[in-house]
């Protein structure tokens, strides 16, 4: 009886610490997502190395194509620089 009391409060013991460390990279993975620009775009740079992956008026020609290809299309393609 003793030893099922402990194989018990071993594999409850496991889950519970499962549990913490699944929420704990949860949490992580939520505090690198960046905020949704506003107002929406089809090009967005959230580079912090490259800020300037584009010079200003690229990145707005690129917005303009992507707006029209949407317009015309219904379908949408995103552009997004990470990292």
């Amino acid at each position: 009886m003793k030893e099922l009391f402990t194989k018990t409060r071993i594999k409850t013991t496991h889950y519970l610490i499962s549990v913490v460390l699944l929420s704990l990279s949860y949490l992580n993975i939520l505090a690198q997502i960046p905020e949704k620009p506003n107002p929406p775009r089809l090009y967005n740079n959230f580079s912090k190395e490259f800020p300037n992956f584009l010079a200003p008026d690229e990145a707005e020609a690129i917005e303009q194509k992507l707006e029209k290809f949407s317009r015309e299309t219904s379908n949408q393609i995103a552009v997004v620089v990470c990292r």
